[in-house]
């Protein structure tokens, strides 16, 4: 079965760009949202591998969806990558404290997001 993942992103470019990068080059299949409300929604109702969340997003941000996921026996195991343009030291601690994966910094580089990706699945694939 393929790896699901879940990009939560506010920027639609974003979002587009993820999704054609992993599907092409992991042959998974990525359901995107533009906020973290909806991320959390799909999060418990169908099967996610991964999730790639946006740090800064209006209205509920990646560490408050963050958070949200880490409260939730649930999905609290469902590994995440953050996804930021903003190097802000605060938000690293905040989101390492929450249990994040890794960081994926903006604007996304293919190679870079391909690598961080498969080796966080497979991470995964191991606490099976």
């Amino acid at each position: 079965m393929d790896s699901v993942i879940l990009v939560i992103d506010d920027d639609e470019m974003n979002l587009k760009v993820a999704k054609v990068i992993l599907e092409r080059k992991l042959a998974c299949s990525v359901i995107c949202t533009d906020n973290g409300i909806v991320g959390l929604d799909i999060l418990r109702k169908q099967h996610v591998d991964l999730v790639l969340l946006d740090i800064l997003m209006p209205y509920f941000d990646g560490l408050e969806t963050l958070e949200e996921i880490r409260a939730d026996a649930q999905i609290a195991k469902v590994p995440v990558i953050m996804l930021t343009a903003s190097g802000d030291f605060e938000n690293v601690k905040q989101a390492l404290k929450l249990g994040v994966k890794d960081y994926v910094m903006k604007p996304l580089l293919p190679d870079d997001l391909i690598q961080r990706v498969k080796t966080k699945l497979a991470e995964a694939d191991d606490f099976i």
